[in-house]
Order: C-alpha cells, then sequence, then structure tokens
C-alpha cells in the first residue's frame, strides 16, 4: 500500500491513513495516535490500554520436560495470563517449584485441576542488563566447575546442572520482553533471537561437559583447556558489550588454539568440546552481525 507524501510547510509533512483501518480501531478527528520510529520504519497504532492476553494450556499428559516446554512456549510469547490444566494435586504443587523459573510471574490460583500463573506489571526491559547477567552466571558456572575439578568435588559437577535452569530463565526472559516490547533495530531481532538461543545451548553443553568430567573424576582431564575455555567466554562478553574488529580475530585466533587442545583432553569430553567450538563460531558470526 503505497501512500504519496503531502507537504503542508517546511517543517510538516503529512500522509493519509487507510480508512478501513480508521474504522477498525473507532479512530475520530483528535484521537492521539502513537509513533514510533524504528530505523527507516514508522510503526504508527492506536493508544489503548495494555491488552491483557491470557491462554490456557493443558500438561495433565505431559511429564518431565514436554511440561516446562508447554508453559515456556506460552511464557515467551508474552502472556499475561497462563493458566494450566494439570491432572492431579502432585502436578499442581510441582507447579510451584516450576514458577520461580519465569521471571515476572506469581501463581494466583492453585487447585488439584489448574494452576494460575499471572504476570506481575510489567514495563519495557533494558535487555543489554539481562544479557549481562546471563553472561555473569555462565561465568560463574564455569568457575565454580574448574574450581571442582581443583579440589575433586565430582558431585558437585554431576548436579551442575542445576545452575542451567537459573541461566535458561533469563533468556525465556529475554525472548518474552522481544515478544512483548520489541526489538531496536527491528532488522537485528532475527539475529538477537539467534544469538540468545546460542548462549543457551552453549551453558546446556557446559553442563553436559561438566557432568561428565565429575561422573569420570576428571580423569587425563587438563585444567589448562578449560581455562582457555572460561578466558574465551569472557572475551566474548566484551565483545558483545564492547565490539571491536581486533577482538573479533583475537577471539579466532584462540579458539582455533581452543581446538587444537582438544586434542590433548579425554576422549569422553572431545564431542561436546567440538560443540563448543563450533558453538563459538557461531556466536563470533553472530556479533559481526549484530554489529553490521
Amino acid at each position: 500500500m503505497l501512500r504519496k507524501l503531502i507537504k503542508l510547510s517546511p517543517s510538516t509533512s503529512v500522509i493519509s491513513l487507510p480508512s478501513n483501518w480508521i474504522k477498525s480501531n473507532n479512530l475520530k478527528k483528535g484521537t492521539s495516535l502513537s509513533v514510533e520510529v524504528n530505523e527507516n520504519r514508522i510503526i504508527v497504532s492506536p493508544q489503548q490500554t495494555e491488552i491483557h492476553k491470557e491462554i490456557q494450556i493443558d500438561i495433565s499428559k505431559f511429564d518431565g520436560r514436554l511440561m516446562w516446554v508447554a508453559i515456556d512456549t506460552a511464557y515467551t510469547a508474552g502472556y499475561d495470563s497462563i493458566i494450566i490444566k494439570t491432572k492431579d494435586a502432585e502436578q499442581s504443587s510441582y507447579m510451584t517449584k516450576v514458577v520461580r523459573y519465569f521471571p515476572g510471574m506469581m501463581i494466583i490460583d492453585e487447585r488439584k485441576t489448574h494452576v494460575h500463573f499471572k504476570s506481575i506489571e510489567e514495563s519495557p526491559t533494558d535487555l543489554n542488563k539481562i544479557v549481562n547477567r546471563i553472561f555473569n552466571l555462565t561465568v560463574a558456572l564455569l568457575e565454580d566447575s574448574i574450581e571442582a575439578i581443583k579440589l575433586k568435588e565430582w558431585n558437585t559437577l554431576i548436579k551442575i546442572k542445576y545452575r542451567d535452569y537459573v541461566i535458561n530463565s533469563y533468556v525465556s526472559y529475554c525472548f518474552r520482553s522481544i515478544n512483548k516490547f520489541g526489538y531496536s533495530p527491528f532488522s537485528k531481532i532475527g539475529v538477537i533471537h539467534t544469538f540468545l538461543k546460542i548462549i543457551e545451548i552453549f551453558s546446556d553443553k557446559l553442563c553436559v561437559l561438566f557432568e561428565s568430567i565429575g561422573k569420570e573424576k576428571a580423569r587425563s582431564v587438563k585444567v589448562n583447556t578449560l581455562d582457555l575455555l572460561l578466558e574465551m567466554y569472557n572475551e566474548l562478553r566484551q565483545i558483545h558489550f564492547k565490539y571491536s574488529v581486533e577482538k573479533i580475530i583475537t577471539f579466532e585466533q584462540d579458539r582455533k588454539k581452543l581446538l587444537k587442545n582438544i586434542g590433548e583432553m579425554p576422549t569422553y569430553t572431545a564431542p561436546v568440546l567440538n560443540d563448543l567450538v563450533d558453538l563459538f563460531f557461531a556466536l563470533e558470526e553472530l556479533e559481526m552481525q549484530l554489529n553490521s
């Protein structure tokens, strides 16, 4: 749909709005409209009170991770009210543990047949603050795991997956924020979404790595390789918040060094370490796209 620009004065230009859109939104002369500038786009929308989005989901036939996925799907989509149908009181009670991993949500009603999640009043969030928290949590996971290897605390490593749940919850919160409030620049929304998903997968892989090291009681593990892994993750954080081509070049050199070091690690760690090296390259590429 094309509209011609009409010049009213040296500093003022206007375009006409489609009559069907005017009627469908019940707009009249003098109505205030919201105008949002995003790169080379202008988004015009009626000024309305925020729409309360509600959804009902049935998890009664699910167990384990499928329950989580069903709720997370509704959460990241930006629903303010999620009514969850449960099969029994035990499943409903489990929701009181699950809700803590969905920032901004609270339980307002709990029955043996359903649980009602509702969002606390939300407003646009500085996404960088949440991403920085994800980086910090992952760095802490790496540091504590390396320390556990040095102290031979194998049980800590075997249970490290629990640390990942919090990281995943913040990634979901980022997706929710993007879906509810948008992302600027708009042209990078697909890139930042992919970046966040790979950051989540990266922490998952770290947990798999350290769990396997714990079970094998660090047999033949070279800690210097894990130290390089930690160093590179800190480099990635610096690239994300203060990008430069020089940092990308250094990061790629370290990635190749890490790839060579995998040969010195035990064979049971090699598949996951190779995955992490590949994920580092994907994140490197995405950082370049975010800053192009």
